[in-house]
């Protein structure tokens, strides 16, 4: 396992748009430092897109958002007024569907057709993809995680330790005071167990931490990685900077 000292990943990310969800589309908005210091520190090269969890006919379907304040439906490091242009693309609007399908939306986003059509030029075949979803609703999509986690591996040509995925969502026994969110029922715990990935509350006490974990991990960073054969301890070595 080699680690990149200038790694590259790609990040989608899968919003809730429906009619509960402004106040968390406004917190992403104005946490951008939060979300993407990791990425900036480590001088990762990124490639960022979002849609929505509105799978419903006539909706991004997993296609990415665009709009006249941000054209690019890709951003990246060298994508200009990259700020502001994330604060709009992330601010979506509360009109789409109560029927969350976060993973559906997924899936869609990084296979065919829209891998190779209108979400072309996303995903690169040496940079890790992180998906991060943010809702306070259960995951909708009507098979099982399963089936969503090897569409989402399938795009990294099935190699584990280039995938992981992370979310805000109802991470609790019993919504916090104040808290209007619904706690998931399971989905979103066992996908991001396959992934490895990061939890966090849809009704954190501190958005900027939250933000912050769950942008180390979908910019790449890893705590575990997957072995393809058993390793021996005999013939493991371990280098930092070549040496």
């Amino acid at each position: 396992i080699a680690l990149e000292r200038n790694p590259k990943a790609d990040v989608l990310m899968v919003i809730d748009n429906s009619c509960s969800m402004s106040d968390e589309q406004l917190a992403l908005a104005n946490n951008f430092t939060a979300v993407f210091d990791y990425a900036i520190a480590r001088q990762v090269d990124f490639h960022v897109a979002i849609t929505t969890t509105d799978n419903d006919s006539g909706a991004e379907k997993g296609r990415f958002v665009s709009g006249p304040a941000h054209p690019e439906a890709v951003l990246t490091p060298a994508t200009v007024n990259l700020i502001s242009k994330f604060k709009a693309k992330v601010q979506l609007g509360i009109t789409g569907s109560g029927s969350e399908q976060t993973f559906a939306a997924a899936a869609q986003a990084v296979s065919a057709p829209l891998a190779s059509g209108v979400n072309a030029g996303f995903l690169r075949d040496d940079a890790s993809l992180g998906v991060m979803f943010m809702t306070d609703e259960s995951e909708q999509s009507a098979a099982p995680v399963r089936y969503y986690y090897d569409a989402l591996l399938a795009a990294k040509k099935g190699r584990r330790n280039q995938l992981s995925v992370s979310g805000l969502a109802g991470f609790f026994a019993t919504p916090p005071s104040g808290c209007g969110a619904n706690t998931e029922d399971g989905r979103f715990a066992k996908m991001i167990a396959l992934s490895t990935g990061t939890t966090e509350s849809i009704c954190p006490t501190d958005w900027a931490t939250a933000f912050h974990n769950v942008g180390q991990t979908i910019f790449g960073e890893r705590k575990t990685y997957f072995l393809t054969t058993n390793p021996s301890a005999a013939a493991a070595t371990v280098s930092i900077n070549g040496t």
